[in-house]
């Protein structure tokens, strides 16, 4: 503002949505013309760029569960308690950030195990990979549930090479010091292919 001469101001009374610096800022672009402000395009990215440790990681995982049978779910992460509270909880069964993923997963499984039946499976496997708020910070977790118990589970942790915590019928496993210790390999490697140049910023 200053630039274009204005010390100081006060929005019209009628102006309830001018309420921040920004909305200010966005008015003077819009009375002044945003064709006369300066316009410049994002750096230009290398051709390549290693993917993300943490994706890379957890969609390897993923699409090994899936090739083995399972199905990926994505489930709440406010639940009834946590060790981290919501100031002002929506609903008092979602008042907290979740600690675990098992819980839930094992309620969604006993759901989806109801259509078994009517989807022709003998046995229902899900997965979630998410994150967790336990009391000393934020983690990534994965847990699988299978009908018909967790015992079914290790062989498959196994061969992900993988150990993790089974009660209640689901399995769960910290994945955060697996990802600290992995290394990002290329897409091509999950079966995906990044964008061509035509579809970047020049």
């Amino acid at each position: 503002l200053q630039k274009i001469g204005v010390k100081d101001g006060m929005p019209p009374l009628d102006r309830l949505d001018l309420t921040t610096a920004q909305d200010i800022a966005d008015e003077v672009g819009r009375l002044r013309g945003y064709d006369r402000c300066p316009s410049a395009l994002p750096p230009e990215l290398p051709d390549h760029l290693p993917p993300d440790k943490e994706f890379f990681y957890t969609e390897k995982i993923k699409t090994a569960l899936v090739g083995r049978g399972y199905s990926e779910v994505l489930l709440y992460s406010l639940v009834e308690n946590g060790a981290w509270r919501v100031e002002k909880p929506l609903a008092k069964d979602k008042s907290s950030l979740r600690e675990r993923l098992a819980p839930l997963l094992v309620l969604s499984l006993k759901m989806n195990a109801l259509n078994a039946d009517l989807l022709g499976l003998d046995r229902v496997k899900l997965f979630e990979i998410s994150r967790v708020f336990p009391f000393e910070g934020e983690r990534t977790h994965l847990a699988l549930a299978v009908s018909g118990g967790a015992g079914l589970i290790h062989d498959d942790l196994t061969a992900l090479g993988l150990d993790g915590t089974c009660e209640g019928g689901a399995c769960e496993v910290d994945l955060t010091p697996h990802i600290a210790s992995s290394e990002a390999g290329e897409l091509a490697e999950l079966g995906l292919k990044p964008l061509s140049r035509d579809k970047r910023y020049r």
